[in-house]
C-alpha cells in the first residue's frame, strides 16, 4: 500500500512541477587530452534574438584566444573542440545538429543579456569558491561579440580579454589589480608607494580624475597611502612589461601570465606584494604557481608539444522539444523515451528504493545512454537504493537526489530539476514554479499541526497547497489568507482525493502570512507530507551546490565538503537571509542543522555576494548523505542588491579610453539596498557519498583548525601614537564551525620575503604591543576582530608587514592569512582644497605668454597705422 501511494506521490509532484526550473546542473565537464581542450560549450539564451553574426563572431573570437592561449601556456594548450547551443526558438538549419545532454543552465560559456550589476557589456566569470577551483561560468553580451569597436575600446583585444576570464573558469586564478575591498595602491616594504598590479614593471603615475580635469593624488595620514579616489594611470606606449593577463589584459605587451621563476622573464615576475584579490585568495602564488597545480598541467601533464594548427573545430548543436520521462523501473529506460520520440537530449528520472535485481544493469545501460545521449536523473529513495545510481547521473550529466525518511524535498527538486528543465533556469516569459515549503510531519492523534508560509510579490501565480497522508483517515485541512478569509473543504478550491488534498489558489496569491492547519482524525499518530509552490516570472531563486559528490575520509589529512547556496532575483544578489542545510545522515536517517554564512570567511569566498556557505565535515558512517536547503526571511531583513556602477566584477577596463570610468565624479561607490518582504524557499543541494569512515565512528579528538583569514586589512596608521590598526572576519574553532578560535597569532617585520617565507622566525606580537582588543580574545565565527598594536618604531621609510592565524584550544592553527603593509613615515593631515597647480599653472601661463603677444602685435600694427595717417598724401601738395 505505501509503494503504491509512494509512486501516486510522485506522480503527482511531476505535475506540480513541470514548468519549474533546475536547481543543480553542475557545470559541463571539458577535458584537456594531448593539449587539445575538447567538449568546450557554449549556449546562447533562448530570449537572444536569432542573430546569426553572434555565431560567426564566436567562431572568430575563440579562434583567436585559441592561439593566444597556446602562447600563454608555452604550447601547452588550445581549443581543439567547441560546442555551440542554438536556441529551439532560432530557425533551423542543415549544419545544426540535435543536442544531447547540452543545455543553457550547464554551459561553460554563456551568451545572455548583459547583467545590469557590471558595466554594460562587461565579460565576466561567475564564481563562488576560492583558489584554484574553477568557476561557474563565463558570461558574453551579444554587443560585446558583434560591437567589435566598443568591445576593443574598453577591453582590448578579445584574444586576451577571453584568456583572461579563461584564467577565471578554468584555473582558479583571481584579478591581479585592485577592486572593491582591496587598495589600488601599497606601501612597499623596500619603500615607496606602489600601485597593486602584476607584474611591478608596468609604468604609470597616479592621478584623479574629477570633472574631467586630473589633480594631484594626496596621501592619507590615516591610512598611509593615496587617496581611495586616487587611479594609477598606465603608460601604454612606452609599457615594456609582458605579465599579466590577470592584471592589465589590455595592453598590447602582455603576453604572459605572472611566474615565480627567478630565472624566467623577469617583466612577467609575480608581485606578492601586492595587496590585490589574487594574492589575498592564493596565498601570495603566482597565477602560473597555480595552474601548475591544477590537473591541467600538475605533474609535467600536457607538455609542451608544436601542432599544425590552433583552429578549433565548432560543433553546432540546437535544443529540441524537451522530452521528459518518469522510469520506476530500469529495464523501461530506453523503451519510454522511445515512445515519445527519438532518445537523444531526452531526460529520465530513474527512481528506485532497492539493489538491482535483474537485467538490464546501470553498468549494461549505460554506454547506450551515452552514446544516444541521454540525460538521467536518479533519486535514491531510501538507503537501501543502489550505490551505481549517481555514477549514473554523473556519467550522463544529470543530477543526483537521495530522499530519507525526513527529506521530502529532495523529491520536489528532483523534479524540478527534471521536468522543468524545459526552461533552464534564465529569463522567460513563462512562469516558474518555487517550492516554498515542503514538511514531512507526524501528527499525534487527535492533535493539530499549525504552520506558517510567506508568499511574496515575486510569485502568486498557481499557487497550490498539497496534503498527502500514509495511514489513517482523512485529516482536516484549514488555511487562512493574509486577510483573514477561512478557506475549509466546503470550498470551491478545496480538492480531495483518496489520499491528498489540493487548495489551488484563484488568481494571483495574496502577499504575505498564509497560515496551514493539519488536524488528525484519529486516535493513532498520522505521518503527513506538506507541500506549497508558486509561480512567478522573475521569483526570487535558490540554487544550491556541494563541492564534492564522494568524500574519502581520513584522519590524519581531515577533508569537508563545502555547500553553497546563491539566492538571487534576476541577475541581483539577495542578502541577510537565513539560510539552513538540512544533512540526512547514515545509518539511522539522523539530520544536522548547519547555517549557511554569507560574510566572506571560512567557505564563503565573498562577502555579501548573494551566495551562502559552509563546510561540513562531521560524518557519522560510510553512506549517502542527502542535503536540503531552507531559506527563510521571515524577520524581513533580506536585502536585494543593486550595483549602481559597474566595478569590480569581468574583465578590467581600459581607464586611458573610458576616462568616465577614472572619473570620480561619475562613480557611486556604494551599492544600493532595497528591502525585501518576507519570503521562504526550499530545494535540495543533492547527495555525497562518504567512503573509508572507521566502523567504530570518527574518533573524538581535535584535529581541525580556524580556517585561513583572508580579509586582513589596515585600517588606520598614526605616527603620532606609533600605532597600526588590523582587522579581519574572526574563524570559527574548527574551519567556521564550532565555537570561536582560542587565540590569534600576529606576526610582523620589516620586510614582506622574511615574513612570508618563515612565519615562524618573525617577531610576534605581545600582549603589551595591543593597545586595543586582545590576543586571546574569543569573537564569534564571522564577527569583525579588531586590534591596535603599538609598533616599535616610525619616520621615513619606515614600513611593517603584518600576517594573522588563528589556533585553537589545542594549538591546532590555521594558515597565515594574507599580509599587509603599514607606512610609519609622518604625513601632514589633508588640505581642505589642493587645485592641480602643476597641471594648470603651466596651460596659464602659455595662455598669458601667447596673451601678451597678441597684445603687443596689436598694439605695434596699431602704431604703424598710426603713423602713417601723420603724413601728407601726395594729393595734399596739388595746386
Amino acid at each position: 500500500m505505501t509503494k503504491l501511494i509512494t509512486i501516486r506521490w510522485l506522480l503527482l509532484l511531476s505535475a506540480i512541477v513541470w514548468c519549474s526550473q533546475a536547481v543543480l546542473n553542475q557545470p559541463n565537464e571539458m577535458k584537456l587530452q594531448n593539449n587539445g581542450y575538447t567538449d568546450v560549450l557554449i549556449a546562447i539564451n533562448n530570449v537572444i534574438p536569432e542573430d546569426g553574426n553572434i555565431i560567426h563572431r564566436l567562431k572568430e573570437v575563440f579562434t583567436e584566444a585559441s592561439e593566444e592561449l597556446y602562447s600563454a601556456t608555452k604550447n601547452r594548450a588550445f581549443f581543439k573542440e567547441i560546442k555551440i547551443l542554438i536556441p529551439k526558438t532560432w530557425s533551423k538549419k542543415e549544419e545544426y545538429l540535435l543536442a544531447g545532454t547540452e543545455t543553457f543552465e550547464r554551459a561553460n560559456i554563456r551568451v545572455d543579456l548583459s547583467n545590469p550589476r557590471v558595466r554594460p557589456d562587461t565579460p565576466y566569470v561567475s564564481t563562488k569558491d576560492g583558489c584554484g577551483y574553477p568557476g561557474d561560468f563565463m558570461h558574453l553580451t551579444p554587443d560585446y561579440l558583434v560591437k567589435m569597436h566598443h568591445a576593443v575600446l574598453n577591453w582590448g583585444p578579445y584574444s586576451k580579454t577571453i584568456l583572461h576570464e579563461w584564467g577565471h573558469l578554468r584555473w582558479g586564478v583571481f584579478d591581479e589589480y585592485s577592486s572593491p575591498g582591496y587598495p589600488r595602491f601599497y606601501m612597499a616594504s623596500t619603500g615607496g608607494i606602489k600601485p597593486t598590479q602584476c607584474s611591478a614593471k608596468i609604468p604609470g603615475n597616479p592621478r584623479k580624475i574629477v570633472n574631467g580635469l586630473p589633480w594631484t593624488c594626496r596621501m592619507n595620514h590615516s591610512s598611509g597611502i593615496y587617496e581611495e579616489t586616487c587611479h594609477f594611470n598606465v603608460y601604454h606606449f612606452i609599457n615594456e612589461a609582458t605579465g599579466s593577463y590577470m592584471c592589465y589584459q589590455y595592453l598590447a605587451e602582455v603576453t604572459d601570465f605572472c611566474h615565480s621563476d627567478p630565472d624566467g622573464d623577469p617583466l612577467s615576475y609575480h608581485n606578492r606584494e601586492a595587496p590585490n584579490v589574487h594574492n589575498a585568495m592564493c596565498q601570495h602564488q603566482s597565477t602560473w604557481d597555480v595552474m601548475n597545480k591544477h590537473r591541467d598541467f600538475a605533474s609535467g601533464a600536457n607538455p609542451p608539444r608544436a601542432v599544425d594548427s590552433t583552429q578549433p573545430s565548432f560543433i553546432m548543436l540546437q535544443e529540441s522539444e524537451p522530452r521528459r520521462v518518469l522510469v520506476l523501473d530500469m529495464s523501461a529506460t530506453m523503451e519510454a523515451l522511445e515512445a515519445v520520440g527519438h532518445p537523444q537530449g531526452g531526460r529520465i528520472l530513474l527512481v528506485t528504493a532497492g539493489q538491482e535485481d535483474g537485467d538490464p544493469r546501470i553498468r549494461d545501460v549505460m554506454p547506450d545512454l551515452r552514446r544516444k545521449k541521454v540525460i538521467v536523473d536518479t533519486i535514491a529513495y531510501g538507503r537501501d537504493a543502489d550505490p551505481l545510481l549517481q555514477s549514473l547521473a554523473q556519467e550522463t550529466g544529470g543530477d543526483s537526489f537521495f530522499s530519507g525518511i525526513h527529506d521530502s524535498a529532495a523529491l520536489d527538486s528532483a523534479f524540478t530539476a527534471t521536468f522543468g528543465a524545459m526552461l533552464e533556469g534564465r529569463p522567460t516569459p513563462f512562469p516558474v514554479t518555487n517550492v516554498l515549503l515542503s514538511e514531512d510531519k507526524t501528527v499525534s492523534g487527535k492533535q493539530t499541526y499549525t504552520t506558517r508560509v510567506y508568499v511574496d510579490s515575486s510569485v502568486g501565480e498557481n499557487t497550490f497547497f498539497f496534503v498527502s497522508w500514509l495511514n489513517g483517515r482523512r485529516p482536516m485541512v484549514t488555511l487562512e489568507t493574509p486577510l483573514g478569509r477561512m478557506i475549509t473543504e466546503d470550498d470551491p478550491m478545496y480538492d480531495v482525493t483518496s489520499e491528498s488534498i489540493t487548495i489551488e489558489i484563484q488568481g494571483t496569491a495574496t502577499p504575505g502570512k498564509w497560515s496551514f492547519s493539519v488536524t488528525n482524525s484519529d486516535s493513532d499518530d498520522q505521518d503527513i507530507t506538506i507541500i506549497v509552490t508558486s509561480n512567478g516570472k522573475e521569483p526570487i531563486q535558490v540554487t544550491a551546490q556541494i563541492s564534492d559528490e564522494l568524500l574519502n575520509y581520513s584522519s590524519s589529512q581531515p577533508s569537508a565538503l563545502r555547500i553553497f547556496a546563491t539566492i538571487e532575483k534576476g541577475f541581483s544578489p539577495i542578502i541577510g537571509a537565513v539560510v539552513k542545510v538540512n544533512i540526512e545522515k547514515p545509518p539511522h536517517g539522523e539530520v544536522e542543522e548547519v547555517t549557511l554564512m554569507d560574510n566572506g570567511a571560512g567557505a564563503d569566498f565573498l562577502k555579501n555576494d548573494g551566495t551562502y556557505s559552509r563546510y561540513f565535515f562531521n560524518v557519522t558512517a560510510d553512506g549517502r548523505y542527502g542535503v536540503s536547503v531552507r531559506v527563510d526571511n521571515s524577520q524581513g531583513d533580506a536585502k536585494y542588491v543593486i550595483m549602481s556602477i559597474a566595478r569590480g566584477r569581468g574583465a578590467l577596463v581600459d581607464s586611458d579610453n573610458n576616462t568616465e570610468y577614472a572619473d570620480e565624479s561619475n562613480v557611486q561607490r556604494r551599492e544600493q539596498l532595497e528591502q525585501l518582504e518576507q519570503f521562504q524557499r526550499i530545494t535540495t543541494g543533492g547527495v555525497f557519498e562518504v567512503q573509508g569512515v572507521p566502523s567504530g565512528g570518527v574518533p573524538s579528538q581535535d584535529i581541525l583548525p580556524p580556517s585561513r583569514v583572508r580579509d586582513l586589512k589596515v585600517v588606520e596608521v598614526s605616527y603620532a601614537k606609533a600605532t597600526v590598526t588590523l582587522r579581519w572576519t574572526a574563524p570559527g574553532d574548527d574551519f567556521d564551525h564550532g565555537g570561536p578560535a582560542q587565540y590569534v597569532d600576529i606576526r610582523y617585520s620589516r620586510h614582506f620575503d622574511e615574513l612570508a617565507d618563515d612565519f615562524q622566525g618573525s617577531a610576534s606580537v605581545n600582549s603589551s604591543q595591543v593597545l586595543l582588543g586582545s590576543l586571546t580574545s574569543k569573537p564569534e565565527f564571522g564577527s569583525m576582530q579588531t586590534v591596535v598594536i603599538l609598533v616599535p618604531d616610525r619616520g621615513p621609510n619606515v614600513t611593517f608587514v603584518f600576517t594573522v592565524r588563528m589556533c585553537d584550544e589545542v594549538d591546532n592553527c590555521g594558515d597565515p592569512s594574507n599580509i599587509v603593509a603599514a607606512n610609519l613615515e609622518y604625513i601632514p593631515a589633508d588640505p581642505t582644497n589642493e587645485f592641480p597647480w602643476h597641471i594648470v599653472l603651466p596651460v596659464l601661463i602659455t595662455i598669458g605668454v601667447w596673451a601678451a603677444i597678441f597684445v603687443i602685435s596689436c598694439m605695434f600694427g596699431k602704431c604703424k597705422n598710426r603713423t602713417k595717417s601723420t603724413q601728407p598724401s601726395a594729393d595734399n601738395n596739388v595746386v
